[in-house]
């Protein structure tokens, strides 16, 4: 700088910051379980402010001077980062998305004595599901399917563990009841032999009814 006269030199430092923050891709997190969102910044930041709408008008996180978040949301959200410099402010998003699901109980299963029985579960939000099924020593074949054969000897309630492809899990119980019946025969024998004239008296109880019958002669009638 002069006037024709005097001269002087004049020095400005000019400061160029860059400020950069990448709080990572979307995830998928089980319905109930936290997780930290840690993001990469490029630059000196001196705040960290974390929001759940993009105008931030409320903070979430009650230390402004920590980069990471722990959050454990309920439904899908987008979490809005802004971070500030001394001279600059940058800002990012993520969207945590909740995976959940159930498997509704189905109504009870009936199985007579010795024979099996197909039983199943339909998660309620589709997906890919894997399945463990308990008692495991009944269970005939499919076990790790939704909907395996069993045969079990005693009245059962089966235990099965969904999960799906985000690794969520849950849980449902599914009832079998064992019907077992009893036969006793009262039997009147013919008075000659060769003769028409004898009879068998059947007592059916248990199992469930109606009952039917089949015997040898052909008849189909509780009594011959």
């Amino acid at each position: 700088i002069t006037d024709g006269v005097c001269w002087d030199t004049l020095t400005q430092v000019v400061v160029v910051e860059n400020l950069t923050i990448d709080v990572g891709a979307d995830q998928i997190v089980c319905f109930g379980e936290a997780t930290t969102l840690s993001p990469a910044v490029t630059g000196t930041a001196v705040s960290y402010e974390w929001a759940t709408d993009p105008h931030f008008t409320h903070i979430i996180n009650n230390n402004v001077s920590q980069s990471d978040i722990t959050i454990t949301p309920n439904t899908t959200t987008t979490y809005y980062l802004r971070v500030r410099s001394a001279y600059c402010e940058a800002m990012d998003e993520v969207t945590v998305s909740v995976s959940q699901f159930s498997v509704p109980q189905p109504s009870e299963y009936v199985v007579c004595y010795g024979d099996s029985i197909q039983i199943a579960v339909a998660p309620d939000v589709a997906g890919s599901y894997t399945y463990s099924w308990q008692p495991a020593g009944s269970i005939v074949s499919g076990a790790n399917s939704a909907s395996p054969w069993v045969q079990p000897s005693q009245n059962t309630t089966y235990t099965v563990t969904a999960t799906n492809e985000y690794g969520c899990t849950a849980t449902a119980a599914v009832n079998v009841e064992i019907k077992q019946y009893d036969a006793v025969a009262d039997i009147t024998p013919a008075a000659c032999f060769g003769g028409h004239d004898g009879a068998i008296a059947l007592t059916v109880s248990g199992g469930v009814e109606p009952y039917f019958y089949q015997w040898s002669h052909g008849a189909t009638t509780e009594d011959a």
